[in-house]
């Protein structure tokens, strides 16, 4: 990276916004693509990258800068309809957005910025080279006052002086960038001033006029341009106050507003030619300060703007000094300051949400974990209490009293906390149009992706870990799922497949259906690949149901690629990805007809840090296990239980169920008093877990004990009870692999 040496935190914000800028651009250009008219996607886009590059400019990152100006060019001239957003283009844009995320590691890793391939950058500026039918000039400008581009009967007076321009290296370099930003930005802030006489657009350009005013003034400050940094401030006023103004006093504020971009031009275009135009602009930013009397304003002044004297002194705002490269100024817009947000925006706006460290929510989670066990702890006294005779009956009730509503407090923390940890699915589904988008080029597919239910939350720990898992699953329903379109038409399909990433509730779970309109599996041909690599003999697979053998893509070692590719073959079998959704405490089940599509069902919990668990002894032990597994409870009579192959199981109104000892499977020994079955259930199979005595429900907290338990029991933790002593979690999906295995 360069040698500059920014605050940390004034970093950590620029990489923070600009990451969720470029999540976001994905998703709209993949979007743009398929509505490449539409002027207020384009219109978000550019906001996107013009943010981006503004605040890279900030830190004097030339290499991010100039692969942003690039895209935000082309993006320009496509507002400007000089080209229509096609296949080819949105390559290039996307291209630029891979480009910005490598820069944004390399800032974040400390390393030099990687430089973006010429033909990318070139293929970019080309989309932008064209100016639109009838607008401006080109993106730079190196006319002297008083060209076209400039207003003659005010430029021609005389009255402006200039100095040639100083500027230490770094923001040297970012000169041309920062002439095209501008030319670009007095473009939109000429035409959004017309909007203003147009009642249903003056909300809006209003809001636009703020929004450019500001990105100007950030602009201007970063290279300390101060008159220049002025005119945006009146820019900004105009725009907060131009709604609130009597219909016949907005032609006074428009006028006054073309004068302001008429000095902004002509110092654009000194800048432009390496000069500092000055001229006094007191008497041209005075009025923006009371703009309720601007009639009376227009008709005291004189038509033309007044004559300079002579240039501001050196190091005066209007001159920047030759400071030390990549000083930040106590006055400077940090880098991840949302447009709007300076301190020229409507005062009172308060800012209604803050970022705060993941591990002070680490943090504060571990000690409401801590207060639910004291909780449960409490809760467990005061029952004894209520059973003593000794202590007066007022006050064993004002004792349970207490300790109800310390139940009630501390579950609405609970919950509290447990929902500043919540975040959207959007934040993982949003980057699988993109992923679809380039799977279906490479596989010459043509594949719609269909997202519902995004704004389901979950915990910030199952969005880390669900992303891998649902990206290998997406591949192979575009890869082995889709047809080819010559297929599908052959099929009497259309021949656009459709694949549906579809999000609810569930009760404390989340279900994610991956649901494609493809070929399907056939579950004769999973058994047959399955024989061939040995996975299963001839004799299990006749015994086989068919929702069995499609289970048997989970198998280890299982693959149907007859070669290595980019997308499938990898190396990442389905058991990886099941053992991974496994890890979450969820489930992952396959439904599939043939010929007609493929349906992946995921559950998975909200949270992986405390969970509802059923308390049952076995023998001296208690254990608590997980309640979203627990389908019901029996107490099997004598003539329920009998054996098949050895192996105990009993009869559950229609169904046969295998019966695991509880004390052999923790390695306690047979127990003789094993009188409830807890019956269990994952994915599509079920058990009965047989054990000593119930003891009831509980609100556990999950302790790992990754370090001190062998990998291969059944279980996943421990927790405190709440009459203090320690019970191990069941891993229900482990105790299954072992049953299972020993079938």
């Amino acid at each position: 990276m360069n040698e500059v040496q920014f605050d940390p935190e004034l970093l950590q914000d620029f990489l923070t916004e600009s990451s969720e800028l470029l999540e976001q651009l994905d998703q709209d250009l993949v979007l743009l693509e398929s509505t490449p008219t539409d002027l207020e996607l384009l219109n978000r886009v550019f906001r996107a990258l013009h943010t981006i590059k503004g605040s890279a400019s900030f830190l004097a990152l030339t290499n991010l800068v100039a692969i942003a100006h690039a895209a935000e060019t082309a993006l320009n001239a496509a507002r400007n309809r000089v080209f229509v957003v096609d296949r080819g283009a949105m390559d290039l844009l996307l291209g630029a957005s891979d480009v910005l995320k490598k820069q944004l590691g390399d800032v974040r890793a400390g390393r030099e910025l990687t430089l973006a391939p010429s033909a990318l950058v070139d293929g970019l500026s080309a989309l932008g080279e064209v100016a639109p039918p009838g607008r401006g000039t080109p993106a730079i400008q190196t006319d002297a006052p008083g060209s076209p581009a400039e207003p003659a009967d005010t430029l021609a007076t005389g009255g402006s002086t200039s100095v040639p321009l100083s500027l230490p290296k770094n923001k040297l370099d970012l000169l041309e960038f920062l002439v095209a930003d501008v030319d670009q930005t007095l473009e939109q802030i000429d035409a959004q001033l017309a909007q203003l006489a147009v009642e249903a657009d003056r909300m809006a350009a209003s809001a636009a006029l703020t929004d450019l005013g500001e990105q100007l003034a950030k602009s201007a400050e970063f290279f300390e341009f101060g008159k220049m940094h002025e005119l945006a401030g009146c820019v900004i006023k105009l725009g907060q106050q131009s709604t609130m103004l009597a219909a016949d006093q907005l032609p006074a504020a428009m006028h006054l507003g073309q004068r302001v971009l008429e000095v902004l031009r002509e110092q654009k275009v000194g800048l432009a030619s390496g000069q500092v135009i000055t001229r006094p602009i007191e008497a041209l930013c005075e009025p923006f300060g009371h703009l309720n009397t601007l009639e009376a304003e227009r008709q005291a002044e004189p038509e033309h703007i007044s004559p300079a004297p002579g240039p501001d002194q050196p190091g005066s705002p209007a001159e920047p000094a030759d400071h030390a490269p990549g000083t930040v100024h106590a006055g400077a817009p940090a880098a991840g300051a949302t447009p709007g947000a300076s301190s020229g925006s409507a005062a009172g706006a308060g800012e209604q949400t803050i970022r705060v460290e993941v591990s002070r929510l680490e943090t504060l989670l571990n000690l409401v974990g801590e207060l639910v066990l004291q909780k449960n702890r409490v809760g467990a006294l005061v029952r004894g209490l209520a059973r003593s005779t000794e202590l007066p009956q007022e006050v064993r009730e004002q004792f349970g009293e207490t300790s109800g509503s310390l139940d009630r407090v501390t579950s609405d923390l609970q919950v509290a906390v447990m929902k500043t940890r919540m975040q959207p699915l959007e934040k993982v589904f949003g980057k699988y149009p993109r992923l679809i988008r380039d799977l279906a080029r490479k596989l010459n597919k043509q594949i719609n992706l269909e997202i519902e239910g995004a704004s389901t939350e979950v915990d910030k720990s199952v969005i880390e870990e669900i992303g891998d898992p649902l990206v290998h699953l997406m591949r192979n329903s575009a890869d082995h799922g889709v047809e080819s379109p010559a297929d599908r038409v052959k099929a009497g399909k259309p021949e656009a497949g459709t694949i549906r990433l579809v999000a609810s509730n569930a009760g404390g779970h989340v279900q994610i259906l991956i649901v494609d309109d493809g070929k399907g599996i056939d579950p004769e041909f999973i058994a047959r690949k399955c024989i061939e690599k040995g996975l299963i003999t001839d004799q299990q697979a006749s015994a086989m149901s068919e929702r069995e053998k499609i289970a048997l893509i989970f198998a280890p070692g299982f693959s149907t690629a007859e070669k290595l590719s980019d997308v499938s073959g990898r190396g990442v079998g389905m058991d990886v990805v099941k053992t991974n959704i496994e890890k979450l405490k969820g489930t992952i089940e396959i439904e599939s007809v043939v010929g007609q599509g493929t349906t992946m069902r995921i559950k998975i919990p909200l949270t992986v840090a405390i969970l509802s668990a059923m308390m049952v002894g076995v023998g001296q032990e208690i254990y608590a296990v997980p309640l979203a597994n627990v389908i019901e409870i029996v107490k099997p009579g004598e003539g329920t239980r009998s054996s098949i192959n050895q192996r105990p199981v009993m009869r559950l109104r229609d169904t046969v169920l295998p019966l695991l000892s509880s004390g052999e499977l923790f390695g306690l020994g047979a127990q003789a008093d094993e009188q409830f079955a807890v019956v269990l259930t994952s994915g599509d199979k079920r058990v009965g877990l047989m054990v000593t005595r119930l003891i009831g429900q509980q609100e556990v907290v999950i302790k790992p004990l990754d370090r001190f338990i062998d990998k291969g029991g059944p279980v996943s933790g421990a927790t405190v009870r709440d009459d203090g002593g320690v019970s191990l979690i069941v891993d229900v999906q482990r105790m299954f692999a072992i049953a299972a295995a020993g079938a």
